[in-house]
Parts: structure tokens; sequence; C-alpha cells
């Protein structure tokens, strides 16, 4: 097996027209494929986009159900009345002891 010396690497990978000649030096090729690429993935991404949108704007996606529906429930007048007089028995007890608060001594 060969040894191979870092200096020896570099020379070969420094000499003049090496890579050029191997092959591995295509900038024009390159930036072909790197161009071709990101052009397929821009027209993939605007097409997935564009299914989504369609599939949200007719209403396909997020479908709601009858069971998801928000149940509106009629209340019934003697269930409101009893509630509004809690409320008022307790706005009366509030006062009541705000009125009829005691004074606090200095404990110092």
């Amino acid at each position: 097996m060969k040894k191979i010396s870092i200096k020896k690497l570099f020379s070969i990978i420094n000499r003049k027209g090496s890579l050029q000649k191997r092959g591995l030096y295509r900038p024009h090729k390159d930036w072909l494929i790197i161009i071709s690429i990101f052009m397929v993935l821009l027209v993939v991404s605007i097409a997935g986009h564009y299914a989504l949108y369609t599939l949200v704007e007719k209403g396909d996606m997020f479908n709601k159900t009858a069971e998801e529906e928000v149940f509106k429930a009629a209340l019934k007048r003697e269930t409101i009345n009893k509630v509004v007089e809690e409320f008022s028995d307790k706005e009366v007890n509030t006062t009541s002891f705000n009125q009829n608060r005691g004074v606090v001594t200095d404990p110092s």
C-alpha cells in the first residue's frame, strides 16, 4: 500500500489544470446542476402550495362534522333568574362586608 503524504496530495490538487483534465472542475456544469435543482424544487413547492390552497378554498380540508359543531342550548327563564339572584346576593354581602370592616390596629 502506497503512503500518500499531505505535500503530495496538495501538489496533485495544485497542479495547473489537473482538476480540469480529470473532469473534476467544471464550473459551468456545476452551476447548471445547482440552478436546475433550485428550479425543480421551486416548481414543486409552488405546485404543493397551490394544491393546499385549493383544498382549503373548496372546503375539502378542515371539514366540520355535526358532532364537532357548537351546541347551542336555550336557557330557561327560571335558571337565568336564579343566577341573577345569586349574584345580587353576593353583591349585597360584599358591600355589607366592606361597610362593616373593622379597624386594624397597628401591631407595632
